[in-house]
Order: structure tokens, then C-alpha cells, then sequence
């Protein structure tokens, strides 16, 4: 006979994701209250794809070994681009310490792609050793500025001071291979006499790039242009793209914000007499010599109460023959909507309005993160994540509020002053969007997670609902994600700041039951697996009964797809109890990683993952609740906490608890006596993929 005073409570499925933003004990049975490296895809709360890293190397000799790294790959992380090269080689454009470096997506290969101006010395000289100052005669034609580094034969220089026809150079070569002062001298008459210039300063934390045509523009704010064809990175020349903050590319025109923030220009047309024979007139979208337009002025520009320009991004529409609707120009505080013709000749006719305001309030706070869905733009604004369509949609009624209402625990701690770096990708459709975004001593900004929403409730074709959001995934410093199409396959990828100086590339999989981080030591791949540590907090259970006191004697999970050891840790917190409480701990196993004597070299097979159909939890120990002198297990309202490290999916969890007698006439209130009980909060960022 069943027992009346027992009553049962948990999910069967959490099939709507996470949300944060209202109390535990208001959420419905299928949604969880936060989530962390968990994915909500099929349902039921799973361990999150994991993360792979590719080695980086120099190139390869002629047996096939890896090169050392480029010795310039140094500094901060600056800004990338995936260039798809519609005859050669892809991969990617890299930013950093002030140069430039391609990485090639076959074999993650990095050269550097700097540009280089060759010069005459017209004497010659003694080499200096690490340290000491030399003064070098040449032929003037180089435009060298104070504190560049350059280098001569093998050995860098940064230049001291510049006089008629001579430069004071300060050698910067320490340690093995320096050459000591008066040893040798440098041979004038010499043909691979370079100097190599640092085209960007090397502390600067931000540098944009965008693909146009076969072209990628990289722009570094008042610095000069630079413009890689896959094969020459060169500075842009005269009538070329001018010096910008952030660009676009749509319409068969290249768009550029002014250094000022406030203004923005338009290229030629692609294929216009501009260009060039020699590349089919392609180039033509490289000038910048139409400056006729609108009432025969140069640029546009937006209001300075609208804020400064933060995102440019084309929508993809139906009604144009282009596929390329609108051109949204972001403000901190608006979105814009530029709407021009692709003949320019008739722009400053028009008799409508070329540029109209779409959204007042809330815009997106940084290009990276602003991203195309579908026909929507999805952007990080100063209050959350927002979508355009939707915002566009609710314009006349009150309380248009953000669609991450779900994560504000998670977003309301960023630094809102570095929002501007932030970057987000549309990928295996969710949208991943970077936070916790720290600055650190080097300058260079990095973000501790993700947060991630689900879309695939959206695609089912018989009872379509809104997407859920999945919770934060951590475990790596990301600088900046992006997408990448390598042979016909869509991959996700991010570069990631790594122990000390050094920058990693790591790619999301969608598929695997751990993070994988390589090394090839001495060119042999060692390849270490971690297991993904996971958190998951459900709502606050009352059993239906919210006045009722409950104590709770016993829980049961339902666990699946266990590849090789799961630890599970079982918590739960006593009505508003800021603590978690432990309450049991156990482990699972299934042997599907196959590894021969050396660990690093490990492979899947066939093995069957295990599951455990029913686990029972027994009743927790008695422990006091030092804030209400009653058990901790005695509650009006409870909330459970599931950690687990490992390959998992949690198809059911259940707790049961037992009503308990409670006095049915009121009494005197009792004396007020202080109580400290220590809490830490929770910590969402712990887990890291590194070995």
C-alpha cells in the first residue's frame, strides 16, 4: 500500500534548456536552473561536445618532420579571419604582437606573411653584439620609424634613432648564435638585405578582419590598411581601402568605418572600371574613388547621441536578385538600416531615405559578437543577447527586453567595457557567444566560456518551439571564435590563450566523450584526454505541497551512455540555504577507450556504453542547519546539484520525501539571534581542458 505522507519529484527530460533568470522553485519540471558544460540536445541534460587542439607547426622539411614554430609568433592575440581561396590554399589570417602570420587549414602550418620592403646598405659595418648600438648607412628609401624592428641578414634590430641617410640600431638578438660586438663584418653588397616592419604597434588588443571577393581587408583603427590576396600581405595603396575601424563587404562593395567611429564609406563596385584587366576588374572593389554620392558628399554618418559605430552586417533576404537585403550599421545605442542601390550613379537622387533608424536603444556592443541567423542578426548588447527580427517585431510595445533572460546570472558579471571584443558563431545550429571577458596584464583580452542556445526545437516539423538555452560551456581563455568551411564541412574553431605567451588553435567537435589536447615533443603526437567536468542545478522541488514541511529520505537516478568512468557528486540546498550540502558520491565505468601501453596512443571502438537504470541515493546524514537549528534535510523546498565528470547523459533523477507534522497554531516569534554561516557562492568557471 502506498504510502500518503510520500511524495516524489524531479525531470523526466529537461528538453527546455536552462534558465537563470527566475527563481528555482517558479520553473517548470523540464527546465533546469543552470547548467555548465551540458548540452540539452535530445532532451535529456548530456556532457557537452568536446574540444579538440591542432599542433601548430613551421611547415614540414623534406622528411616530412615538423619545423619549429616561427620564432616571430610571439605576443598578443590581435584579431583573425578564415580566408577561403577560391584556387589555392585556405586557412587562416592571424594578428598578433603586430605581425602577420597565415595558418594553413590542412596542416595547421604557420608562416609569417609580414610585409617586407628590401633596402641597400651602402657600407659596411661591424655587427653589435645583444645590446649595443650600431650606426648603419642606407640609401634612404625606406620608410623606418623610431622603435620598429628590422632585420638585416639573420639578426633583428629595433631602430634607436634615425639621421640623413643612417639609423642607429640596438641589436635584440640574445642568447645562442649572437654574434659578439667586432666578430664579423656585415657584407653591404649583399641581396637579402630586409627590413622588416612591425606594420601595427605590438600592444594593441584589437585589429578587425573581414573577407571580400578573394581579399582579406584587415583593419587596425588610424593604422594603414592591410590587404592579403593568398599569396602578397601588402599595405593598401593610393585610392585603396582607407584606414578603418571595422568593415563589411555586400552590395559588390567593400564598407568601412572611419578611424572616428562616427562615419562610415563605401568602395567601388566589384567588377567596375576601377579594377584591373590582369584580375578581370575583381580589384575594382579595392578603390575607394566614387565619391559622389548623397547630395555629392563622401561619407555617411550617424548621430553622436546614437553612440559610437560598433557592428556592420548584411542580412540575407529573398526579395533582392543580390540574396543580400539591408546593411545594419550598429551604434552602442541604435541600429541603422542603409539601403542603397548597387548603381551608385542615381544614390544622391533618391527621393526616400537611404539610411533610417531600425532599433533605438540597446545596440550591439561589438562587431565579433554581431552574427547572422537565417534573415536575423543576433548581437550582445549592453542588457544581453538581443535578436534583431525580434526586437524590430515588438518596436511599439512596452518592455522589448533581451532574448538571454534565461543566462542573466551568467552575463550579468560581465565587464561591460570589454563587450567590445566579445565574438559569437552560428554553428551545428546553436549560437555560441563568448563571456566573462578579463583583460590581462599583457593587454590582451580573453573570455572564460560560452554560452550556448539551442535551435533544433525550432527545426521539428511537427510541433515547432522556441529555442533553449543550453548554460555556459567552459574549460578554455578564448581570444576569438569563428567558422570555418574546409571541404565542403562547416567546423567551428577558436584561438585560445594557452600557458604563458603561447596561442592555440582548438576546434568544437560535435562528436567524442572527452576534450583532447596534442603535443608532438621531439615530432611525435602525444595526444592527452580529459574527462569534461559537468554541473547541472535543478529547480527547487516542493512537492507540490509548497507549506508542507518534507524531509527527504531517499533519490533515484537514471543515468545512460557512460563511456569509460563517470564520477558522479550528488548536493542539495534546504529551501533558501546559501550552501550546497553533500550528499552522496559514486562512480560508473564502461570500457570503450582502448589504450595500448603507451596512454597517449588511445582509439575507440565498438565497445557498448554501460548504463545504470535505477540508482538509488540513501537518506542523507543528519546534518544541522546552522541558520534554522532544524536538519538540513527538513525543508519546505529543495533544490539538488548533480557535478559529474566524464561522458554521460542523466535520462531521469527523482528524490523522495516524506511530509512531516508541523505545529497547527501559531506562536510567539522567536528572539533574533545573528548567524554566520561562511559561503563562497558558486563558481561556474573551475573546469579547464588542459591537461
Amino acid at each position: 500500500m502506498a504510502d500518503p505522507a510520500r511524495k516524489l519529484a524531479g525531470f523526466n527530460e529537461l528538453s527546455q534548456g536552462m534558465d537563470s533568470g527566475i527563481a528555482p522553485v517558479l520553473l517548470p519540471p523540464n527546465q533546469s536552473a543552470m547548467a555548465v558544460n551540458v548540452t540539452f540536445r535530445g532532451d535529456f541534460p548530456e556532457t557537452r561536445p568536446p574540444w579538440k587542439n591542432h599542433v601548430l607547426n613551421g611547415g614540414f622539411d623534406t622528411g616530412n618532420n615538423p619545423l619549429p614554430l616561427p620564432a616571430t609568433w610571439t605576443g598578443i592575440f590581435q584579431g583573425s579571419q578564415f580566408y577561403v581561396n577560391d584556387n589555392g590554399q585556405s586557412g587562416w589570417v592571424v594578428a598578433r604582437g603586430g605581425r602577420f602570420f597565415f595558418v594553413t587549414d590542412d596542416t595547421f602550418s604557420i608562416r609569417e606573411i609580414t610585409p617586407q620592403i628590401i633596402i641597400v646598405t651602402t657600407a659596411a659595418f661591424t655587427l653589435p653584439g645583444a645590446g649595443s648600438n650600431v650606426l648603419v648607412n642606407f640609401n634612404g628609401n625606406a620608410p623606418v620609424n623610431v622603435g620598429d624592428t628590422v632585420m638585416i641578414g639573420a639578426i633583428h634590430y629595433t631602430v634607436a634613432a634615425i639621421f640623413n641617410m643612417q639609423l642607429r640600431l640596438t641589436q635584440v638578438d640574445a642568447g645562442a648564435g649572437t654574434v659578439a660586438a667586432g666578430a664579423l663584418l656585415f657584407d653591404a653588397t649583399g641581396t637579402n638585405q630586409l627590413i622588416q616592419f612591425e606594420v601595427y604597434p605590438a600592444n594593441i588588443n584589437f585589429v578587425f578582419m573581414f573577407q571580400a571577393e578573394n581579399y582579406v581587408i584587415v583593419l587596425g583603427g588610424h593604422e594603414h590598411t592591410m590587404i592579403w590576396d593568398g599569396t602578397l600581405m601588402r599595405p593598401s595603396g593610393t585610392n585603396e581601402v582607407p584606414s578603418g575601424f571595422i568593415g563589411a563587404y555586400g552590395w559588390g562593395r567593400i564598407w568601412i568605418v572611419n578611424p572616428d567611429r562616427r562615419t562610415f564609406v563605401a568602395g567601388d563596385i566589384v567588377f567596375g572600371p576601377s579594377g584591373t584587366p590582369q584580375n578581370g576588374f575583381r580589384d575594382a572593389i579595392l578603390k575607394f574613388t566614387e565619391n559622389t554620392f548623397l547630395n555629392e558628399g563622401g561619407s555617411f554618418g550617424v548621430p553622436y547621441e546614437a553612440g559610437p559605430i560598433t557592428a556592420m552586417q548584411f542580412l540575407a533576404t529573398q526579395d533582392t536578385s543580390l540574396g543580400i537585403g539591408v546593411l545594419l550599421v550598429g551604434t552602442t545605442n541604435m541600429v541603422f538600416s542603409v539601403n542603397a542601390p548597387v548603381d551608385r550613379t542615381i544614390w544622391k537622387d533618391l527621393t526616400y531615405p537611404i539610411q533610417t533608424v531600425s532599433l533605438i536603444d540597446y545596440g550591439p556592443m561589438g562587431p565579433r559578437s554581431t552574427i547572422s541567423v537565417n534573415g536575423d542578426m543576433w548581437y550582445r548588447s549592453l542588457d544581453g543577447v538581443r535578436s534583431f527580427v525580434v526586437a524590430r517585431r515588438l518596436f511599439g510595445s512596452p518592455g522589448n527586453t533581451p532574448m538571454s533572460h534565461e543566462v542573466d546570472e551568467v552575463l550579468d558579471f560581465d565587464t561591460s567595457q570589454l563587450l567590445f571584443y566579445g565574438s559569437a558563431v552560428f554553428f551545428d545550429n546553436k549560437i555560441f557567444m563568448t563571456v566573462s571577458p578579463v583583460q590581462q596584464v599583457s593587454n590582451q583580452v580573453i573570455h572564460r566560456g560560452m554560452v550556448v542556445i539551442n535551435f533544433d526545437l525550432v527545426s521539428d516539423l511537427k510541433v515547432k518551439q522556441n529555442p533553449a538555452w543550453e548554460g555556459v560551456h567552459t574549460g578554455l581563455d578564448h581570444c576569438q571564435i569563428s567558422k570555418a568551411r574546409i571541404d565542403n564541412d562547416e567546423r567551428m574553431f577558436s584561438w585560445v590563450a594557452g600557458a604563458g605567451d603561447t596561442l592555440e588553435l582548438w576546434e568544437n567537435l560535435t562528436k567524442g566523450i572527452a576534450d583532447e589536447f596534442n603535443t608532438d615533443p621531439g615530432g611525435v603526437l602525444t595526444v592527452q584526454r580529459k574527462a569534461i567536468g559537468c554541473l547541472l542545478q535543478t529547480r527547487a522541488e516542493d512537492y507540490g505541497l509548497p507549506l508542507e514541511l518534507k524531509r527527504l529520505i531517499m533519490g533515484e537516478i537514471y543515468v545512460e551512455d557512460v563511456a569509460d568512468t563517470v564520477t558522479f557528486q550528488i548536493f542539495y540546498r534546504p529551501d533558501s540555504y546559501p550552501n550546497w550540502i553533500p550528499w552522496q558520491t559514486f562512480t560508473l565505468c564502461s570500457s570503450v577507450t582502448q589504450c595500448s601501453p603507451d596512454v597517449n596512443n588511445c582509439f575507440f571502438v565498438n565497445n557498448a556504453r554501460s548504463y545504470a537504470a535505477r540508482l538509488t541515493l540513501p537518506q542523507p546524514a543528519e546534518t544541522c542547519n546552522g541558520m534554522t537549528g532544524t536538519f538540513a534535510r527538513e525543508f519546505h523546498d529543495c533544490q539538488f546539484q548533480l557535478l559529474w565528470t566524464g561522458h554521460c547523459r542523466v535520462k531521469r533523477f527523482f528524490t523522495h520525501a516524506k511530509i512531516q507534522t508541523q505545529p497547527t497554531e501559531g506562536t510567539c516569534p522567536p528572539q533574533v539571534t545573528c548567524v554566520a554561516v561562511a559561503t563562497c557562492g558558486d563558481n561556474l568557471f573551475t573546469y579547464d581542458s588542459h591537461p
